[in-house]
């Protein structure tokens, strides 16, 4: 994973898998994800999801304990850019994109999470 900021958003362009056989590279996702949240004056997140093709139901743990660490900073919007069609199943299984927003790219995610 890559983070890259575009203004005011944090633009986390995730690796292919995210999953328990990743472990350790789950945990570093989480730990520089929070880290990049700590130090960001305005809580905005962009997930890139063009070069994900699975993640697990322990990386949609691990977002929502990021999310919560962004809603203690006030006023904080995340939201999921580009999946991949196996990742879109799982984020509307799960249903996330009823907590953030889908966009089909990084730009309009941006556009719309920087308003």
């Amino acid at each position: 994973m890559t983070i890259d900021r575009m203004g005011q958003v944090l633009v986390a362009r995730l690796g292919p898998r995210y999953d328990a056989f990743h472990e350790e590279e789950s945990q570093q996702f989480e730990s520089e994800l929070c880290q990049a949240v700590a130090d960001s004056t305005v809580p905005r997140i962009v997930l890139d999801l063009s070069r994900t093709e699975y993640f697990s139901s322990a990386t949609i743990e691990t977002l929502f304990r990021v999310w919560r660490k962004m809603e203690t900073k006030g006023d904080a919007k995340m939201a999921i850019a580009a999946p991949t069609p196996f990742c879109r199943e799982i984020i509307a299984t799960a249903r996330l994109d009823d907590l953030w927003p889908t966009f089909p790219d990084v730009e309009s995610a941006v556009a719309a999470v920087k308003s």
